[in-house]
């Protein structure tokens, strides 16, 4: 599996149930470039970042970064969406977290199927998908959506599946968006 280098994720997916709780007070008025954490603490370093593509089209201030584990095939990719309101925020992130179910055959490189999978308990509303099957090097993606505030924030994790969901590690990388969020 490659990590995605971009979000165009769609298909037809379940409908997000995210859970609601462990809600966040943030103040939201920073840019989305402005909440996309460091990741050095968590032994990922920054390779590529830019404005979202998608959410250039549609005019919403969006910014994503791509981060590798050292010289590993390990790597997480995030994508934060700032929109106007908290209200516009909940419509997309059942929308975004949706189509994350079923992402197309390019999303990963490969035709791979999504399961539901447990979420870090961060941000107002989460929805969180796992590869079924690892790679081929023994690794699985996870794929977290959340919501928080006005924010939606996609993480895209490709790392080793013998780490069991690697909760940690993707409760880390959240909480330093969240923290960023303030």
């Amino acid at each position: 599996m490659l990590l995605a280098a971009g979000l165009g994720a769609c298909g037809d997916g379940d409908e997000a149930s995210g859970s609601t709780g462990g809600s966040s007070s943030t103040s939201q008025t920073k840019p989305a470039k402005e909440v996309m954490p460091d990741l050095t603490a968590v032994g990922y370093r920054l390779v590529a970042q830019e404005a979202d593509p998608g959410g250039a089209l549609t005019g919403t201030d969006s910014w994503r970064a791509i981060f590798q584990k050292g010289e590993t095939s390990a790597g997480t990719l995030i994508a934060i969406y700032a929109y106007g309101d908290a209200e516009t925020a909940k419509r997309e992130f059942v929308t975004k977290a949706a189509a994350l179910r079923v992402p197309s055959s390019e999303f990963l490189g490969v035709q791979t199927k999504f399961v539901d999978a447990p979420s870090p308990q961060a941000g107002d509303e989460r929805k969180s998908y796992v590869s079924e099957k690892p790679d081929s090097g023994g690794n699985r993606a996870w794929t977290d959506a959340y919501r928080i505030g006005r924010y939606v924030v996609i993480v895209q994790l490709l790392d080793s599946a013998q780490g069991g969901e690697q909760l940690g590690l993707r409760d880390s990388i959240v909480k330093a968006v969240v923290a960023r969020a303030k």
